[in-house]
């Protein structure tokens, strides 16, 4: 998982097992009360299939932007 706090650059901060790992991460580090958080994925439609697209996760919190990058295996 890469972080960026809003100051253009982005900082890994660790390597996980689960998707499940990676959101607990966020939500500590967002100070979140809640126990899931909806990533999002984009898709291009005129290239790449469906493992890069689920390859390559984001999410947009309060504090900063997330960018998980799935190993396929």
């Amino acid at each position: 998982m890469h972080i960026n706090r809003r100051r253009g650059e982005w900082t890994p901060d660790g390597t996980f097992e689960t998707l499940r790992d990676v959101v607990r991460r966020i939500i500590v580090l967002e100070h979140y009360s809640i126990t899931g958080i909806h990533l999002e994925i984009f898709v291009e439609s005129e290239h790449g299939t469906d493992e890069e697209a689920f390859g390559h996760l984001e999410y947009t919190g309060r504090k900063a932007r997330y960018v998980v990058k799935r190993r396929v295996q």
